[in-house]
């Protein structure tokens, strides 16, 4: 199986973009394939609520994504979002970990970065792409996450509002 990784950059040169990310509110996200001139390819309107669901809706094929988040339970369970792509089910353990909840194969895996590395990286995205669709919906609904969680943090820092996602082909 095919596996692709996708960085996650704050800035990049353009030929190397394959995402970029423009907020559009606290709330509303827009997606563009390529630099943020390119075509935007998903929206997603995101909950800011430990317990709710965020709606991405996919341009392109015209499929709205339910993600539906559930809060830590106790110390040790890890909070979990899930959705469902082409009759499949999906469910995010964390913000970190992708699998296929019939058969409990993992098929994504973000790693933070604790510093920005030289190139401006804040994580990676490792995915096992089957098709461009599945790559796609894995990004954003990793990014989806990551803004989740940075939002708690926007009440007290001021982040920049447009981001950019690189990707490199890893196998």
């Amino acid at each position: 199986m095919e596996q692709t990784c996708v960085s996650l950059k704050e800035f990049a040169n353009e030929q190397d973009i394959l995402y970029s990310v423009e907020e559009k509110s606290d709330q509303t996200i827009a997606f563009h394939r390529g630099p943020k001139t390119g075509p935007v390819i998903a929206t997603a309107e995101c909950c800011q609520e430990k317990q709710g669901s965020s709606k991405i809706h996919m341009v392109e094929s015209s499929i709205d994504i339910v993600l539906d988040h559930s809060p830590r339970k106790f110390v040790v369970v890890s909070p979990k979002s899930t959705f469902s792509l082409d009759g499949i089910k999906y469910y995010w353990d964390g913000h970190s970990t992708l699998y296929r909840d019939d058969t409990y194969t993992m098929v994504a895996q973000y790693h933070s970065a604790l510093t920005k590395d030289d190139n401006q990286k804040v994580g990676q995205l490792l995915v096992r792409a089957t098709d461009d669709h599945f790559l796609d919906v894995a990004v954003i609904s990793s990014f989806v996450l990551q803004h989740r969680s940075e939002s708690r943090k926007r009440r007290v820092f001021h982040l920049q509002g447009i981001s950019n996602l690189q990707g490199s082909i890893g196998y």
